[in-house]
């Protein structure tokens, strides 16, 4: 859906895009990273029971997911199939710079001499919810 939507879409990661996120982010026109934050691809997984024809069919369903994953990375990075098979088959963790470098991301938020348009500042305030003991780790 985010695909068929006419204007451009930016993703912005600043923790972690792992599993399913990871393929979600790769729905944006321009994917953007924290230099801190994380993405990690894997092969589907599930849990079955039952006999050798349930576990078959769980077995092709797990193929047509994997196949369908490896679509929007292909789409999104450029690469081979075979090549985004091995990054899913070690359930790969990449740093922002590494998805880059793989066409996962498509450039890292606040490179060195940028300055963020917003910066935000925690305060005690800011924590007015928080357990009371968290609080006192941030000062005025």
């Amino acid at each position: 859906m985010l695909m068929d939507y006419p204007h451009d879409v930016t993703v912005k990661i600043d923790g972690i895009a792992a599993s399913a996120a990871s393929v979600i982010a790769m729905a944006g026109t321009k994917v953007c990273m924290s230099p801190v934050a994380m993405m990690m691809v894997h092969n589907p997984a599930t849990i079955a029971i039952g006999d050798t024809e349930e576990m078959q069919k769980a077995i092709d369903m797990l193929n047509e997911v994997k196949e369908s994953i490896m679509n929007a990375y292909e789409i999104k990075s450029g690469l081979s199939r075979h090549k985004i098979s091995q990054l899913m088959d070690a359930e790969t963790w990449m740093n922002a710079k590494e998805a880059v470098k793989l066409g996962f991301a498509d450039e890292i938020l606040f490179r060195e001499g940028e300055n963020p348009s917003r910066r935000i500042r925690l305060t005690r305030r800011s924590f007015s919810l928080a357990r009371p003991s968290l609080i006192h780790c941030f000062p005025d």
